[in-house]
């Protein structure tokens, strides 16, 4: 079962208009309060000028509130954003959990055992319903193809979402991430997975590390990620920062001791010298390969870090923009 449905209203305007807070930290980044009453949680890159930014409403539990769930979108870098306002009954269905743009044009965002998809840079979504096929996160290679992965599975598109095939070979994957149309990595509870082939077919390196929650590739042999431990069944798990040079190969294990580390932390692997990390208390930096870390700037709960070209974008609780 399908739903149309076409958004009401675009409201646009510049960020320090309707900040509670602007300013430039010592660190070089940009700080913009904007809805305080909403937590960021996933940035979409589709350009070097075109941003998405997806969040919800801190209290979710508040009937009277008109919308649970929104949508930024910016034409410029961030400088100015439009905010999507509409039917706030549509938008609740389902539950928000991630999104991703493959192209200016073809969106995607999940909810609990649904996928709303736009193919017109969001004037007009649809509503699927995948049923026991669900997915919470997708990652778009192109316009037409398509990963959804979680919990339940591991799901490939090649009609821009419009059907799904379910690989059993893979259960609760956590991350995905390509570094062009062909080569590409993904990690999860059972280890982390190399593809030459766009994703057909995936190879298991020889290293097992289990359960990777985050992962960020700068090219073929560089990437970060995190990785949850219990040494003990009745443990709390612990979060450990992961880097490799070799594609994944080997890795190399950090618990960085002034970090506030937790696994819904962002990452970003900037260039060779440069990683950033988003945790509880803000965005933090590292030029040794992870083996230190500066706290570059304060913020609730950085929950993700995106490049935007030359620059950087993240985004937290309470209404937090960064840009660097």
């Amino acid at each position: 079962m399908r739903l149309n449905f076409s958004l009401i209203v675009f409201v646009t305007f510049v960020l320090a208009s309707c900040n509670q807070e602007t300013g430039l930290d010592s660190g070089g980044w940009t700080r913009k309060i904007l809805f305080p009453e909403f937590n960021w949680n996933s940035v979409s890159v589709i350009n070097n000028k075109t941003l998405w930014v997806m969040g919800s409403r801190l209290n979710e539990k508040d009937q009277n509130l008109s919308a649970l769930y929104k949508l930024l979108k910016s034409y410029d870098a961030g400088n100015t954003w439009s905010s999507i306002y509409d039917n706030a009954d549509i938008w609740q269905k389902g539950g928000w959990n991630s999104m991703q743009f493959a192209n200016s044009k073809n969106g995607y965002i999940t909810g609990y055992r649904t996928l709303f998809k736009t193919h017109d840079g969001g004037s007009h979504w649809d509503t699927m319903y995948l049923g026991d096929d669900d997915f919470s996160k997708v990652f778009s290679l192109d316009s037409l193809k398509l990963f959804g992965y979680g919990l339940s599975g591991f799901y490939r598109s090649c009609d821009a979402g419009r059907s799904w095939q379910k690989d059993d070979q893979f259960n609760n994957i956590k991350a995905i991430d390509f570094i062009n149309e062909s080569v590409g990595f993904m990690v999860g509870i059972q280890g982390s997975f190399k593809t030459i082939d766009s994703g057909k077919t995936w190879t298991a390196n020889s290293t097992y590390i289990a359960d990777f929650t985050k992962l960020d590739f700068l090219d073929e042999h560089h990437a970060v990620a995190l990785i949850n431990e219990k040494h003990s069944r009745d443990e709390y798990p612990v979060t450990y920062f992961m880097i490799t040079v070799d594609g994944g190969e080997t890795w190399n294990k950090y618990l960085p001791l002034n970090v506030a580390l937790e696994a819904s932390s962002s990452l970003l692997y900037q260039s060779v010298d440069k990683i950033y990390l988003g945790g509880v208390e803000g965005v933090y930096s590292s030029s040794d390969h992870g083996e230190k870390w500066k706290l570059e700037c304060r913020g609730e709960w950085i929950r993700d870090i995106k490049r935007v070209g030359d620059h950087i974008i993240a985004v937290g609780n309470g209404g937090l923009i960064l840009m660097k």
